[in-house]
């Protein structure tokens, strides 16, 4: 930037101008390739869709989910009967800045691919059924699916109560409450959460689904 103004005056108008418009030209072209590219290789219009995952999830209607039935695998839609009872147990990830508190030596520990890694666990598939399940049943059974619980969170001065590990949804945000709260809660995820202190008071309606073995695997 020295040589290219040495001999005219130095104009952060002019040079935000510049990268402005080459950063939209690139974003242009970004986008036009990847709108022809789906257009030639899928029979939709990537423009009706507002988002990455509705177009995957389009792509994936109208092409992969013909060929599944065509190979005699039964793919069941819950996305009317059972989607709005189930999907407040569907939360996405928590983004938190906790307070270290360390007393001597320590170790920070950092994760990578979690998600694929959790993608490999055991998934909920084929067609659920609503049951009947008492606190026994669930704490000693194999039960494998969704339930509308209450539980009551461990205190804040212990691992399981300071972090926070049945999230649910309350108010447009995404918590970990404490106290008692009920919610609609992954069979998996409970266990995990009673296993670090949360207690389970009741359960009032359970979805029990097929338990999937390496269900993304291939």
């Amino acid at each position: 930037m020295l040589e290219e103004f040495q001999n005219r005056p130095w104009s952060f108008l002019e040079v935000s101008r510049d990268y402005i418009i080459g950063d939209c030209k690139a974003l242009f072209q970004v986008l036009l390739q990847f709108f022809n590219t789906l257009r030639s290789q899928f029979p939709i219009n990537p423009l009706a869709s507002l988002s990455a995952p509705s177009l995957s999830f389009k792509i994936w209607r109208t092409s992969q989910l013909p060929l599944l039935h065509k190979e005699g695998v039964q793919v069941y839609d819950l996305s009317r009967k059972l989607d709005p009872q189930i999907r407040e147990a569907y939360c996405g990830g928590i983004v938190d800045v906790y307070r270290p508190h360390l007393i001597g030596k320590g170790y920070y520990y950092d994760v990578n691919s979690l998600y694929p890694t959790t993608m490999c666990k055991p998934m909920p598939v084929g067609q659920p059924s609503l049951v009947t399940l008492s606190i026994q049943q669930f704490l000693e059974g194999d039960f494998f699916g969704f339930i509308q619980a209450t539980v009551q969170a461990p205190p804040v001065t212990t691992p399981g109560g300071y972090l926070g590990l049945l999230p649910m949804k309350y108010n447009g945000r995404l918590i970990c409450p404490g106290g008692i709260f009920e919610g609609m809660f992954f069979s998996e995820e409970l266990r995990f959460a009673l296993a670090n202190g949360y207690k389970l008071i009741n359960v009032s309606t359970a979805y029990k689904f097929l338990r999937g073995e390496n269900t993304f695997k291939d």
